[in-house]
């Protein structure tokens, strides 16, 4: 098969699972799953830190100058940020609505918080599949299983798991059947896919785009790790040893990396 359809087929397996089985388990284990979910969350913070910082950098500043990847970076960093600012907007909608429980509290809106989080979450899924196929730009075929390229989808993958969470229980809390609220939430990784192709499709354009695209893809991946990944860990647990797993995660990306 061609690298595009590996992408395809990877950042399928990244979104859609990874937003699923958050959906899943906010539907079956609510807040039970959190300890585990956080110290997964600090581990793959660390695992990317030395993705980013020893292979996707590196490789971005081989095909241009420090110019050019500090302006990708900084504007990878910068999309995500904005849309994940949008996305922390309507939460807060969502925590008004839950706290009007004791003062004619209804459930439609939690469940319209829940829809709105949806789509906020889809939209929001697009720049995060265009980090997947730009990783994938400079593969070929015998390398669509290299360390780097696949551990970027899994992070993100676990990064959605919280996401889908975020979405299924307001939807759920506000009637929505379980089974219903978690397929619903695993098709807001769908643009995952989309974006996905068209990273992958800017990245073999020329050296030029290749620089940008594993730019874009090293900022995004920054942001992930220190405005979600490591922040929504300390949330679910307030505990030293999702830090522990933090400095693991990067010990254990190191040793692949240069292995």
């Amino acid at each position: 098969m061609s690298v595009l359809v590996w992408v395809i087929i990877i950042t399928c397996a990244a979104g859609v699972l990874g937003t699923g089985t958050g959906g899943l388990l906010g539907a079956v284990f609510g807040r039970e799953s959190e300890k585990t979910v956080s110290v997964l969350l600090s581990f793959a913070g660390g695992v990317m830190l030395s993705v980013v910082c020893f292979d996707l950098i590196v490789d971005a500043l081989d095909n241009s100058g420090i110019t050019l990847v500090f302006l990708g970076v900084m504007f990878g960093f910068s999309l995500i940020f904005l849309l994940n600012d949008l996305i922390d907007r309507f939460a807060l909608c969502k925590n008004h609505a839950k706290k009007d429980e004791y003062t004619g509290y209804s459930p439609k809106k939690l469940f319209l918080g829940g829809v709105v989080m949806a789509v906020a979450i889809a939209l929001h899924n697009l720049p995060e599949g265009m980090v997947i196929g730009a990783s994938y730009a400079d593969s070929d075929p015998s390398g669509v299983f290299k360390f780097s390229e696949l551990a970027i989808a899994v992070v993100i993958g676990l990064h959605d798991i919280p996401e889908g969470m975020a979405v299924a229980v307001p939807l759920i809390s506000g009637g929505m059947k379980k089974t219903s609220a978690a397929a619903l939430t695993a098709l807001t990784g769908a643009p995952t896919v989309i974006g996905a192709v068209i990273g992958y499709m800017l990245g073999t354009l020329s050296p030029l785009w290749l620089s940008l695209s594993l730019s874009f893809a090293s900022g995004a991946m920054l942001y992930v790790v220190f405005g979600e990944l490591l922040p929504d860990s300390a949330l679910m647990w307030r505990s030293k040893i999702p830090v522990f797993a933090t400095v693991i995660g990067v010990l254990t990306g190191i040793l692949i990396i240069r292995a």
